[in-house]
């Protein structure tokens, strides 16, 4: 048999606060009544719908609120992340997974369950990717993640002598113009003097 109850608080499968539904009995006695989750419906108590349905919706409000400025502060941000790869082929070595933008988003002060992070899949290429946030029923951020191969030691290396080299040219060919203007400037001396 069932009797209508009206919803303290909002329960998944069955609604939110407020709501007048339907549910057996025995649930009722048992579970929703006991725990304070639920009151039989009544004329009296259904009184209180409108009262609940108001906190409820005052409730939401607030919530979206806070959720777009979230968003908001989620969508000027730009997660960069080194990781290990090919550039001939744009592959990397592991991937970033919603756990690990979980724990960037954390260190730039702003907590998000990973559950609500949409990738169908590990990232593993390099550029930039958009990854959906679901924060609240409304509101979807977009986060820009940055997948970027870093300089391995070697190349780093390799650069820095190549700089080195073109100094010490640099320096080896600005001796050897001063020398030249020395020379000169002795030879027309030597010229001036055997010449009085």
């Amino acid at each position: 048999m069932d009797i209508e109850v009206i919803l303290n608080k909002k329960l998944d499968k069955l609604g939110a606060e407020g709501d007048l539904v339907k549910v057996k009995a025995g649930f009722a006695r048992n579970y929703l009544i006991p725990n304070g989750l639920a009151t039989i419906a009544t004329t009296t108590t259904k009184a209180q719908v409108e009262r609940l349905k108001k906190m409820r919706a005052e409730r939401e409000e607030k919530e979206k609120e806070q959720a777009l400025e979230l968003a908001s502060k989620i969508g000027s941000l730009r997660l960069t992340f080194n990781l290990l790869g090919e550039k001939e082929t744009n592959k990397v070595f592991g991937a970033v997974t919603t756990q690990d933008i979980c724990e960037r988003l954390l260190q730039a002060g702003i907590e998000v369950d990973r559950k609500k992070i949409s990738l169908d899949r590990p990232l593993k290429e390099s550029g930039l990717h958009v990854v959906p946030i679901h924060i609240h029923h409304d509101v979807l951020a977009q986060l820009q993640v940055e997948i970027i191969f870093p300089k391995k030691e070697k190349e780093a290396e390799k650069e820095s002598s190549q700089e080195k080299a073109k100094k010490g040219d640099k320096k080896k060919k600005d001796k050897k113009e001063k020398k030249e203007k020395q020379l000169k400037k002795t030879k027309a001396k030597k010229a001036e003097d055997s010449s009085t």
